[in-house]
């Protein structure tokens, strides 16, 4: 509109103009349509999310996550949420969800996100899904663009135990202790290892060593495992050395030595205290398990008409942990949780159909209560259903409205549910007003549990809290990952009671995992102590590679859980496989011109004492807008125990400009079973300096640069060469030209390489030596007249030759003419050269010019070969007369006399008229020396 107003304006002062202008700066051009849409779009993409800082690392606390969210449609003024789920580089934990609630983008909107680094999860690739109008709360003209994924690697300096295994059982004396960095090229720095046989590290066999390296594999090789006791159980531990501002950041890890034995095991009290209890507790200062005795409290938060920042604080938890938060959509509902009466555990209301709204896949991020809309007969009648016939006595109930019950319609519309909250309880339900915030809670079949949280108005905030008592007779613990396995073998477990008789209660049941994650009981309720038992018939590792244990513990009778002493799986191992700069690392370069080759390569080493199939390895790169690019896939030889592998990858940076990413993975998507991941990875990170040069575009008709307007040959040989400086991305495309040609008549045509199957114009590309490519043109003009050439060209990275396309015009005359030669300067004193001009498509066999002085004689003759080359059209000749005779000796000053003989084919060449003729009598012409 600016421009606009600046043309219309002028230098002018015009009132009436003023009055215009002053018009469109209020109402906007007329020419121009504005935004006319009737809804907001609001849309992200993946190069519009990023991290800061982009190196992220252990050794900081937190990072931000950015996410530019651009409004394509129209501006409201509302709110929504915007919602970031966290997917940590382990598939065993679950993902975290972070949410924030901002006004409406009018047009373009940065959101940030603080997350903790988490040290001991979050290292490695972690994955983001970030969605904007999470609750698609707002009208918009499309929803698919508010959604993406994307993902950042969070490196660490930490060192991490890798070999034995965790809870590994070794058939051998004199292990060697492997532990890996994290991040494989870390710098060689001090890294501390200790050993001993208690997890306190405190006893005297504790040994400790300090070990300088870079990063990769860090191994020690302590003397106390030269001699190990059978059935001894070792724990050890590394980290970083400490510094002034940083103490110890230790990882641990325990194993076992049982002569001729391989595989899992948890034979000591306190390598059980990361398995997982229900209803137990594992009471380390006793060193004994017990069963659960606990007072939990839950809390709820509701309100009537809540804003849209309110809608978040609408929850429910259990001690300080949010269990269901906010809702799905506007409608208003109530939100049932059924709580288990022993492991406070809520229904899952995506898997349990009570007729509810979210149920499978519905609502798919709401599955800890239920979601019944209160004007929905449907659903209300499976409400009262759910309370009356499908929750069993001693299970908590939790009923709390989102927006509004509508109570005063039960008695007509839901008498069924009115009833159901009647019998449970619930008294004050039959006098609320439609909007009033209300909570229920009750332990069915307790009606003397009954709570009830009544709002006074409309916008109230409502809060319920109350204790819910867990005392336990039976409970459960679930070991740790046992595996991976390439074949299992058997199974070992003890236990013993605390009093004697005992009517306690001890099973195992063991559970297959399989590749998709999905766990399978596959041996249920194992009784009493056990040797040996072989579970090679049972279970097939190529379908189940990893194993879970878990026990069952009962006590009816004095509620002393019986104490699990130990259980052990014996199997097959996987290999493992670490990446080894330390043995060999290889990198070009850090910072590269755009077309430049990146060179990596890289040793992997298998640090196990079992073979591996065929590696395969993938390169993928990551470019400055975070956008994922495959480089190669590579299948490598067998990885044999203890063998190093060299991984390489060699490529061409072009479309890369800006900082990339480069990642290697071995062994990616578990391709071949292996113990660990997060040490198959390589990262560097490298700058491509972007091609912004234009190229040099050069054009010659028969080998003369001609001026605008020039004669030229009817049967020219025209040279288009462009000539770029970047020596990496040579010009080998015909894509990169377009050439056209106006015609006489005014129309201008297209002149492709190739036409009709016939080449119309040859293409010569650039070599390694110089990046300069060549196009050799060479039509037939058979029409006279004013022609034009427009070219244009780029590069391989699109930079143009110019800003506008080159263009010449030129013309063309078919017929064979010479003008009359001039020579230049007249008068001359040191030398003159000859000027002409010739038509049509031929040069003259002949063209030979003498000099006579005044009397006539011949002085001096030029012949065609000393003139040098004659083209068609404008001619300056490279010979220049110096005054000398044929002899060589200077002619005196004065004035001389010159002519000139031409002939093709043996005529004479027609003599074209021009304004010099006046110069010329007879033909011939007269110059002047003048020393």
């Amino acid at each position: 509109m600016r421009k606009t107003i600046q043309d219309i304006q002028g230098n002018g002062s015009n009132p009436y103009i003023r009055e215009t202008i002053y018009e469109m700066t209020l109402h906007g051009d007329p020419a121009i349509k504005l935004n006319t849409f009737e809804k907001p779009d609001y849309m992200i993409s993946v190069s519009n999310v990023y991290f800061s800082p982009s190196l992220i690392t252990s050794d900081i606390d937190s990072f931000d996550v950015n996410v530019i969210i651009t409004n394509l449609g129209k501006a409201i003024n509302d709110s929504f949420i915007v919602e970031l789920t966290r997917n940590f580089p382990s598939q065993s934990l679950p993902d975290t969800t972070y949410l924030k609630v901002i006004k409406a983008t009018l047009y373009k909107d940065t959101v940030t996100f603080t997350l903790p680094v988490d040290v001991v999860n979050g290292v490695g690739i972690n994955q983001f899904r970030v969605k904007v109008d999470a609750l698609e709360s707002i009208d918009e003209l499309y929803e698919t663009n508010n959604e993406i994924s994307t993902s950042v690697t969070i490196q660490s300096g930490e060192i991490i135990p890798v070999y034995p295994y965790k809870y590994a059982i070794v058939p051998n004396q004199g292990i060697t202790l492997k532990a890996n960095t994290a991040f494989p090229f870390t710098p060689a720095q001090n890294y501390v290892f200790e050993l001993d046989t208690t997890d306190l590290f405190n006893s005297p066999l504790k040994q400790q060593t300090v070990i300088n390296s870079a990063g990769g594999v860090v191994s020690w090789q302590p003397s106390l495992l030269n001699n190990m006791p059978d059935s001894m159980v070792y724990f050890w531990r590394v980290s970083k050395d400490s510094s002034a501002n940083n103490g110890y950041q230790w990882r641990e890890s325990s194993f076992q030595y049982i002569t001729g034995k391989i595989g899992w095991g948890q034979a000591h009290y306190f390598q059980f205290k990361n398995d997982d209890y229900r209803f137990v507790n594992y009471n380390r200062p006793n060193r004994s398990f017990d069963f659960v005795n606990d007072v939990k409290q839950l809390k709820c938060v509701t309100y009537g008409d809540p804003t849209f920042a309110d809608l978040w604080e609408i929850a429910y938890f259990i001690d300080a942990d949010q269990i269901g938060y906010a809702g799905c959509g506007w409608s208003p509902a109530l939100h049932v949780a059924v709580l288990d009466s022993l492991s406070l555990t809520p229904w899952d209301a995506q898997t349990t159909n009570m007729g509810q709204t979210n149920y499978n896949g519905t609502c798919a991020n709401k599955s800890t209560f239920f979601i019944f809309h209160s004007q929905n007969s449907s659903e209300m009648q499976s409400l009262a259903n759910m309370l009356t016939d499908s929750v069993p006595d001693g299970n908590y109930i939790l009923v709390y409205t989102w927006r509004y019950g509508y109570f005063t319609q039960w008695a007509t519309n839901y008498p069924a549910t009115l009833t159901a909250f009647n019998n449970l309880g619930a008294s004050q339900i039959n006098s609320i007003g439609d909007s009033i915030p209300y909570i229920f809670f009750v332990k069915k079949g307790d009606l003397s549990s009954a709570i009830e949280v009544v709002g006074d108005s409309i916008n109230q905030r409502i809060e319920l809290k109350t204790n819910l008592t867990l005392s336990a007779d039976f409970g459960n613990i679930y070991s740790e990952i046992v595996g991976p396995a390439m074949r299992w073998d058997s199974l070992f477990w003890r236990y013993k009671s605390l009093e004697t008789p005992s009517k306690d209660t001890f099973l195992i049941t063991v559970s297959g995992i399989a590749a998709n994650g999905n766990e399978t009981p596959l041996i249920n309720d194992l009784p009493y102590d056990s040797t040996d038992m072989r579970i090679t018939p049972y279970i097939d590792a190529q379908q189940y590679p990893l194993l879970k244990l878990s026990a069952y513990l009962a006590d009816d009778s004095i509620k002393t859980a019986p104490q699990i002493q130990r259980w052990q799986v014996t199997y097959e191992p996987v290999p493992e496989a670490a990446v080894e700069p330390k043995l060999y690392f290889s990198f070009y370069n850090d910072t590269v011109q755009e077309g430049e080759e990146i060179r990596f390569a890289v040793a992997v080493k298998n640090i196990s004492d079992y073979d591996m199939d065929s590696l395969l390895v993938h390169f993928t790169l990551l470019d400055k807008n975070r956008n994922s690019h495959t480089i190669s896939v590579q299948r490598l030889k067998p990885l044999l125990a203890d063998s190093v592998i060299i991984c390489s990858v060699q490529f061409s940076s072009e479309g890369y400009p800006g900082l990339n990413t480069l990642i290697m993975e071995v062994n990616p998507n578990n391709d071949q079973l292996e113990q660990y991941h997060f040490n198959n990875y390589a990262q560097v990170d490298f700058y491509v300096n972007e091609d912004k040069i234009n190229p040099v575009l050069d054009v010659a008709f028969d080998g003369v640069h001609i001026l605008d307007g020039d004669i030229v040959s009817a049967k020219p040989e025209i040279l288009i060469q462009l000539t770029d400086e970047n020596q990496f991305l040579l010009l080998n495309d015909t894509a990169d030209f377009e050439v056209y040609i106006t015609y006489p008549s005014g129309q201008e045509e297209r002149i492709y390489f190739v036409k009709g199957g016939k080449e119309q114009m040859e293409f010569i590309p650039a070599s390694n030596n110089k990046n300069s490519c060549k196009i050799i043109y060479k039509p037939v003009f058979s029409t006279d007249g004013k022609y034009t050439l427009r070219v244009k060209a780029k590069d391989r990275s699109k930079n143009y030759s110019g800003s506008v396309d080159y263009t010449i015009s030129f013309e063309v005359i078919n017929k064979s003419t010479i003008t009359e030669i001039m020579n230049y300067p007249n008068p001359f004193s040191t030398s003159t050269r000859f000027v002409f001009t010739l038509t049509g498509s031929e040069i003259p066999d002949i063209f030979h010019i003498q000099i006579l002085n005044v009397s006539g004689k011949v002085v001096k003759e030029i012949s065609m070969d000393e003139l040098g080359p004659i083209h068609i059209g404008r001619n300056i000749t490279e010979y220049a007369w110096d005054g000398t005779d044929n002899f060589g000796d200077r002619l005196a000053n004065g004035v001389y006399f010159y002519r000139v003989i031409t002939q093709i084919n043996g005529e004479s060449i027609e003599k074209r008229e021009t304004a010099a003729d006046n110069f010329f009598k007879k033909g011939f012409g007269k110059m002047y020396l003048m020393r």
